[in-house]
């Protein structure tokens, strides 16, 4: 695990780091997650090569080669802003992660608010999932306090 967790923080710029799975009043614990791991904060990375786009708030790296898109919401969800979000962490860990790690990708949404149906069901949907190497992946959705480590375990249906 530990070749994954340097060869992405050797590829990442300086400063982009963070301990902890916070943003805008919501957290993700992480509970049970070694301390082999590189937390990204989105919002300290330039992402310029890929134009005006909206990002998703965390970049996680670690636990058993897992690779997590992370939106984090101290409000309501609405499907088509995360599906964005999560996209845009989709293609920065396809750049900073190398190709020659297997890893599980997971896009993770945790929220506070309310998580209306019609978004629910947005989310559900075939189309309306976030590509990875290829693959594509249905959305996790939480509650902030909620373990990093349920997401990510969290079954697709």
């Amino acid at each position: 695990m530990g070749e994954l967790v340097d060869a992405v923080r050797a590829a990442l710029p300086q400063g982009c780091e963070t301990e902890a799975c916070r943003a805008q009043g919501c957290e993700l614990t992480l509970t049970g997650i070694s301390a082999d791991r590189v937390i990204v904060d989105m919002d300290r990375l330039d992402l310029s090569w890929l134009g005006d786009v909206e990002r998703c708030d965390r970049l996680f790296v670690g636990y058993e080669e897992f690779v997590a898109a992370i939106e984090l919401k101290s409000g309501d969800i609405r499907a088509s802003q995360v599906l964005a979000q999560l996209k845009t962490g989709s293609a920065v860990a396809h750049r900073y992660v190398p190709d020659i790690a297997e890893v599980q990708f997971r896009p993770v949404a945790a929220y506070s608010g309310r998580f209306h149906r019609i978004d629910r069901d947005r989310l559900r949907r075939k189309n309306n999932r976030v590509p990875f190497r290829g693959e594509s992946f249905g959305v996790r959705v939480v509650r902030c306090k909620s373990p990093l480590l349920a997401a990510l375990r969290k079954i697709d249906r």
